[in-house]
């Protein structure tokens, strides 16, 4: 899963931060709205030390869509 590949990459440089953010461009969707996201989370457990995952629109660079997670204190 991309979510812990990530916490690898920045794991070096993880205490220089206290909240970090992921954000993925989208690119199997049109942009994920309110129940998207509800299921997203429902669906899957994300607990990761990401505060927040932002969807990036692949088509309008100025639309997101912020998923808040669940913390995990690793």
């Amino acid at each position: 899963m991309v979510i812990k590949e990530k916490e690898q990459k920045i794991l070096p440089h993880r205490s220089k931060y206290q909240t970090w953010w992921l954000a993925l461009n989208d690119r199997i969707g049109f942009g994920l709205d309110e129940t998207d996201l509800s299921q997203l989370k429902e669906g899957f457990d994300i607990a990761t030390y990401f505060e927040k995952i932002i969807f990036i629109s692949a088509f309008d660079s100025a639309y997101g869509s912020e998923l808040i997670v669940n913390q995990n204190e690793k």
